[in-house]
């Protein structure tokens, strides 16, 4: 495979309609021209980005775009390494439903992450002015985070 440029949206929604289809990554690197790495890392980013921003369900998702659970699910883990707290959402595509009822937990940010002043030689006074300065940005990016979801 060639290495390509900027993905289109044309060119990434004929990656979305061919996995509706239930094609594999194999069969739409051929197809597009676009190695299979390079296509469930665009796509795997897609899933997560409307799972965690657009608040779908990734049972949802998974069913949709013939992805694997597990792997989903892995990659959301990867993604959300600062989330402390889950709270449940139910799913609500009807085929999983039918297949079997559960609740879904959807990542949520509940607190903030702080800094500790690790033992160090270097002088405690300008130590402490930075971790008061990280703290400060942590608290305004969690502030942020909670107020856009």
């Amino acid at each position: 495979m060639v290495k390509r440029g900027a993905w289109t949206s044309e060119e990434f929604e004929n990656v979305l309609t061919a996995l509706r289809e239930k094609k594999t990554f194999q069969e739409i690197a051929e197809m597009y021209g676009r190695t299979v790495n390079a296509n469930k890392f665009k796509v795997y980013g897609y899933a997560c980005n409307a799972i965690l921003k657009d608040n779908r369900v990734k049972e949802d998702i998974s069913l949709e775009l013939n992805l694997e659970l597990d792997e989903l699910t892995a990659e959301l883990e990867k993604r959300t390494n600062h989330v402390v707290s889950e709270r449940p959402v139910a799913s609500t595509n009807p085929v999983y439903k039918a297949k079997k009822p559960v609740v879904v937990k959807k990542a949520v940010v509940e607190k903030k992450p702080v800094v500790v002043l690790a033992k160090n030689k270097g002088n405690l006074d300008d130590i402490r002015n930075i971790l008061a300065v990280v703290n400060s940005v942590q608290t305004l990016l969690t502030r942020y985070i909670n107020a856009n979801e």
